[in-house]
């Protein structure tokens, strides 16, 4: 408080912005505020943030192979002398590259090479001070964020002024523009909930922070007796950019009282959301729209909107457009001298409409050798977004080779009943194709005899988990697209059943050289294994045991039986042997 009409404000943060409101005071109350400007804070003498070139480089005297760089001297306080740094765009990492450097404001640059771009910049250095900000070279003050640009440019000399030459169109984000603004409103509806003792208000961040961190949000109710607003509630974000921020809990307030709520970046306060506002608004156009593959079909990916307002995007539409094609004719004659004219082409037609967000799809009912041009439109909850920028026209190339099956995959399968067999199958191609499972020469799905056959173009799949006799057979898969079809077959069967003799009631007794004798010798367990090893179609593993302990007449030789899990009943022999050591092969991987 003061009685005069100037004060000292102390204790400001550095390098932010503020602004001040004031209110006469008497004997009956306050006045409405005196709202003033937003001032920016410097920082101390020595900051080094506070030094930065302004201004352009500009170029001439180019040459072949050189030119020279020109900019304007840094007036600020430093510590000590200037250095200019010159630094140079690396075209295929975008890193900036020292290229030399000098205390004057100029700088000739040599050895470079004819017909090729090339980007400068231009950073000051005390001593003290690390490099310092860089030049702007595209004012981003008024440039909105989520359009497109391109550029024209001329050179001149003492001989005049040379052809245009016109850039492809880029995206603020590609130019790397750092324009820093408020944020826009926060998205609506902002929500009241009254209760008995306090009324809770809520929204959802905006859109766009202003490319600065969102720090905070204002709400405001309007006094209907002096028709101003009142803040009520100033929320922090403890983290930048919280959603969960955008809410507050004050007293209790009357049904009628109207709201409205900003939101804070660095930069300053957003416009205002009111309870009235939230409808969603079209979503800006999606940009970089482009045709990563042409045979066959039109393959497109681009980018979301930069911006999408208050309403997310829920899928695109995408539509095409034809240009004649066939013999040359004459199309027109102009009517004079100026070399334009519009070239003829067809209306702008629904192409497909893609089933979610992602940026991408596949457009296959096109002509072949067709010309074509592409754009693609946003959709949210309020609307279609205007069209991106189309594409350059673009020719659908034929198919020219046929699919191909990697058939050093596949090879006829002899398994066990019971035994698992899974097969996955690369097919490489220009395009994907369409794939057809056949068994014993019969389409088929798979799900009639419970086994799996999956195809996505690229691959197929055949997964059974447990082969019995109705997979018993010949299997063909058949890929097929415009440029031809490529199959292959294999087989599946079991092996025979091991027939089992019942074992003769004991004990067995035998007469090698004599009397009768009872044969008590039997293999001493437990059995032991290691060297367990597998690969996609077999496995093998080692077994030992020990020998007798009661010493037999003739010489031992051991069975080796093995039996699946869930299939107790059946022993199956897979080999003899007169050792305490035998090698198992051709066992059925990942199998107990």
């Amino acid at each position: 408080n003061t009685t005069k009409t100037r004060v000292r404000v102390t204790n400001l943060v550095k390098r932010s912005q503020f602004r001040f409101r004031i209110r006469a005071l008497n004997a009956v109350g306050e006045s409405e505020p005196l709202i003033s400007d937003w001032v920016n804070t410097t920082g101390d003498k020595n900051d080094c943030s506070q030094r930065q070139l302004y201004g352009m480089v500009d170029v001439s005297n180019m040459t072949d192979t050189g030119l020279e760089l020109q900019w304007t001297a840094f007036n600020g306080t430093a510590t000590k002398p200037i250095i200019y740094i010159v630094e140079n765009r690396n075209t295929s990492t975008g890193r900036w590259d020292t290229f030399g450097n000098t205390t004057d404001n100029n700088y000739s640059v040599e050895d470079l090479q004819c017909l090729t771009e090339y980007s400068f910049r231009v950073k000051a250095y005390d001593g003290k001070c690390k490099t310092l900000e860089p030049k702007v070279y595209i004012n981003g003050k008024d440039i909105d964020y989520g359009n497109q640009f391109r550029f024209i440019i001329t050179a001149s000399n003492s001989y005049g002024v040379s052809e245009p030459y016109t850039t492809f169109w880029l995206s603020a984000a590609q130019l790397n523009l750092s324009s820093v603004s408020v944020p826009t409103a926060p998205t609506g509806p902002l929500t009241i909930n009254h209760t008995p003792t306090k009324t809770i208000l809520s929204a959802k961040p905006p859109a766009s922070n202003g490319r600065k961190p969102i720090i905070g949000y204002s709400f405001e109710k309007f006094d209907k007796l002096t028709d101003v607003w009142i803040i009520v509630s100033v929320v922090e974000c403890h983290v930048p950019d919280d959603p969960l921020c955008a809410q507050t809990t004050i007293d209790a307030t009357p049904p009628d009282t109207v709201f409205r709520v900003k939101a804070m970046n660095e930069k300053g306060l957003s416009p205002a959301l009111d309870q009235s506002q939230g409808e969603p608004s079209p979503p800006s156009p999606p940009i970089g729209v482009k045709v990563v593959n042409n045979i066959g079909s039109a393959v497109l990916e681009w980018s979301s909107p930069p911006d999408p307002v208050n309403s997310p995007i829920t899928n695109y539409v995408v539509e095409s457009q034809e240009y004649p094609s066939g013999p040359w004719v004459n199309a027109t004659q102009t009517p004079d001298a100026e070399p334009k004219t519009e070239y003829p082409s067809g209306p702008w037609v629904n192409a497909t409409q893609t089933p979610d967000a992602e940026p991408k799809t596949v457009l296959g009912d096109l002509k072949t050798n067709q010309i074509y041009r592409f754009r693609v439109r946003a959709v949210n909850s309020g609307s279609l977004s205007e069209p991106s920028l189309p594409t350059q026209m673009t020719v659908i190339l034929p198919v020219t080779t046929g699919p191909s099956i990697d058939k050093s995959k596949i090879k006829n399968i002899t398994t066990d009943p019971g035994a698992p067999v899974k097969l996955e199958i690369p097919i490489r191609g220009e395009v994907k194709a369409q794939i057809q499972w056949k068994f014993n020469g019969q389409p088929t799905d798979g799900k009639g005899m419970n086994a799996i056959l999956i195809s996505d173009g690229n691959k197929a799949i055949l997964d059974i988990t447990s082969i019995d006799k109705q997979h018993v057979g010949t299997y063909t898969l058949v890929a097929v697209n415009s440029g031809g079809t490529d199959e292959i077959s294999f087989t599946i069967t079991l092996r025979p059943p091991i027939s089992v003799t019942p074992a003769p009631e004991g004990p067995l007794v035998v007469t090698p050289n004599g009397p009768m004798n009872t044969l008590t010798c039997k293999p001493l367990g437990p059995i032991e294994r290691f060297n367990v090893t597998k690969n996609p179609l077999q496995g093998q593993v080692i077994i030992l045991w020990k020998a007798p302990v009661d010493e037999c007449e003739s010489p031992v030789n051991y069975t080796i039986e093995k039996q699946y899990k869930g299939k107790e009943s059946i022993w199956q022999k897979v080999g003899q042997t007169a050792k305490t050591i035998v090698k198992v092969k051709n066992l059925d991987a990942d199998t107990t």
